[in-house]
């Protein structure tokens, strides 16, 4: 890969990380109760200090990691590993420890803690932008 690539990947992964510190601090507010300053604040829901991101970012890093290590191969197991350490270790997380984590996220690695299968969850109603935030490893390992 030219470095060029890979300065764009890293940079890419890093700005997953930069945007959930920038958006940490008005996770669960209602819009319109806040301003933003356009500023990186402390504070949030987690009572985080400035730069600190969410589960957000360390599922992203959990993601890239798993990708990077099975040369950009999605191996189910070895992601659910990283998540669940994630989950129960604080695996890539900014603060040692798991931030939050979201009620289907939650469902599925205490079933994968607990016997090591594989839970789909397919409730709409419970659908939120999470896959979403965490995609861009995938396009990254896939683009080529």
């Amino acid at each position: 890969m030219k470095q060029t690539n890979l300065n764009k990947y890293i940079g890419c992964i890093v700005g997953c990380a930069i945007g959930d510190a920038y958006g940490m601090p008005y996770e669960f507010r209602t819009r319109g109760t806040f301003k933003t300053t356009g500023e990186m604040v402390a504070g949030g829901a987690f009572n985080l200090p400035k730069g600190y991101y969410t589960d957000d970012a360390s599922q992203v890093l959990c993601l890239a990691n798993s990708l990077i290590e099975n040369d950009g191969v999605l191996v189910k197991e070895d992601l659910m590993k990283k998540l669940r350490d994630w989950y129960i270790d604080g695996y890539m997380s900014s603060t040692g420890k798991f931030i939050d984590v979201g009620n289907q996220t939650r469902i599925v690695l205490d079933q994968f803690d607990y016997d090591g299968t594989y839970v789909l969850m397919d409730d709409d109603s419970q659908s939120g932008n999470g896959s979403l935030m965490r995609l861009a490893p995938v396009i990254l390992a896939y683009y080529r």
